[in-house]
């Protein structure tokens, strides 16, 4: 009986032990966001500068302290590289990288058990899926996907290191603001390879601060459609420079979309300002059709005529601006 017994616990300790080598290991990534220093809408890319950390566990590099040794042991720059080198080490890297960028003196940690720290400062262009449906009112989402170069999820398990995790609150741009940085992990199927490798994701959200486009571009065309109505107040003998007046604003609105749609790529949907500024371009197209009606009744109608409209655009423009922002979810 005490030999079936020890047959039964030495059958346990080895499902055991291959258990134990067959987990993936865990490595804790962690991303902290320094500095964006470009967005270039037209390529969907940014640049930014981030601080790395990467953290796991190689029993094979434990070591017995000397007495008196400070630790951890700390390694800089060719000496850190050459001691990975030298041993296990994750092969994570940003997936979504336009180019290597630039990095600087790499950091390793060595503590007795075996646990090593890695940590260096990089400056990267990444690419980045945006989605101007709401633009100029916009809020975007910066990633940073990080997986294993060569290692599934069989073997690698990616964790946050949530207390390195973040962003530099003095952050500062002309045009953008941070709100978060978030993480969120996933499987993801190399089909190539016919293997599935763990993604972390860090997720840079920003919001656009709208004011260079309502004071410079939005609230001039409101500008410019209001002075197109001075049509109706203009006497019957202009009937001629009525319509030239409509034709001046629409090709004004035309030159702005020009200048707006010259920033962006050139996607299928409609953003906030296109529906703005089809708005304007349909209430000055609307003016040219009412002066063309006009030219042909006589004088006492087109004046009732005339009267009608200067009431009937302020209010339908007004309703078309207020329906394109709020029901864009502007400010909701």
């Amino acid at each position: 009986m005490p030999r079936c017994f020890r047959l039964a616990a030495l059958v346990i300790g080895l499902l055991v032990a291959n258990a134990a080598a067959a987990a993936p290991r865990t490595v804790e990534v962690g991303v902290y966001l320094v500095d964006i220093t470009a967005i270039d809408e037209l390529a969907e890319t940014y640049s930014a500068e981030f601080d790395v950390i990467a953290r796991w566990r190689d029993p094979v590099r434990a070591f017995t302290p000397v007495e008196g040794e400070e630790l951890p042991r700390l390694l800089v720059g060719p000496e850190a590289a050459t001691y990975l080198d030298t041993g296990w080490e994750p092969e994570i890297f940003a997936i979504n990288a336009v180019n290597a960028g630039d990095g600087g003196r790499a950091r390793v940690l060595i503590d007795p058990d075996g646990t090593v720290t890695y940590r260096v400062n990089v400056r990267r262009t990444l690419r980045a899926q945006l989605d101007f449906r709401a633009f100029p009112f916009d809020g975007q989402v910066l990633p940073v996907h990080v997986e294993s170069l060569l290692y599934d999820s069989d073997e690698l398990h990616l964790e946050n290191e949530a207390d390195f995790t973040g962003f530099d609150a003095s952050f500062e741009m002309p045009e953008w603001t941070v709100t978060d940085l978030t993480t969120e992990s996933r499987i993801r199927e190399r089909v190539q390879e016919n293997r599935s490798y763990e993604r972390l994701s860090f997720l840079v959200h920003i919001n656009r601060l709208e004011g260079y486009y309502v004071w410079k571009i939005m609230l001039p065309m409101v500008v410019i459609v209001m002075l197109s109505w001075i049509v109706f107040w203009m006497s019957d003998e202009m009937l001629g420079r009525r319509a030239g007046v409509s034709s001046t604003g629409m090709l004004t609105i035309i030159a702005y979309q020009f200048v707006v749609a010259d920033s962006l790529p050139r996607f299928s949907y409609q953003t906030v300002m296109d529906r703005f500024v089809l708005a304007s371009l349909l209430t000055i197209a609307a003016t040219m059709v009412i002066n063309l009606i006009g030219s042909r009744m006589d004088v006492e109608k087109r004046q009732r005529l005339d009267r009608a409209c200067r009431a009937i655009f302020a209010v339908t423009y007004t309703a078309a601006v207020v329906f394109v922002l709020t029901g864009s979810g502007i400010g909701s």
